[in-house]
């Protein structure tokens, strides 16, 4: 039974990502497209996003911890990959196949979340950056208002 539990909290964590991955392109193509409004809903997406996935992640937590003092107490390991590779004869062959490919695809989606939350900085950077080099034309580099201005 724990196997199956298993299986379906990697099965919510993948969809979680899944749905983050757009949540966090949303949040890029609203940084881009300076669209405040769908920037503060894909930041409200994204937080309840991250919440669920805090979630699954515990249940997992409880579940591994079930399965390891079911099927291997002495073993060092406390991933779902160590307590594949140390109990390969009691899993089901189907589950264990399907447990495999669910975190080889959770692998890939955590990698491309990283690299959108990695040009979102960049954007936002840049975005910044562009701002502050208006206001120094703009102000001067003594950084005097405009209104103080004499002319």
């Amino acid at each position: 039974m724990n196997e199956n539990e298993l299986l379906n909290t990697v099965e919510k964590h993948h969809a979680l990502l899944q749905r983050l991955l757009k949540a966090v392109r949303s949040k890029q193509n609203a940084l881009i497209n300076n669209d405040f409004d769908n920037l503060t809903t894909a930041i409200s997406e994204e937080e309840k996003i991250l919440s669920s996935i805090n979630i699954v992640n515990r249940e997992r937590a409880n579940i591994l911890k079930t399965l390891k003092s079911k099927y291997s107490p002495n073993s060092e390991s406390f991933t779902i990959t160590g307590i594949l590779d140390t109990v390969s004869a009691e899993f089901d062959s189907v589950i264990k196949q399907k447990l495999a490919d669910y975190l080889s695809e959770i692998k890939s989606l955590a990698e491309e979340i990283v690299i959108e939350n990695y040009l979102n900085m960049t954007i936002i950077e840049n975005s910044r950056n562009l701002l502050n080099d208006m206001v120094s034309v703009i102000a001067g580099k003594e950084r005097t208002t405009i209104l103080d201005r004499k002319y």
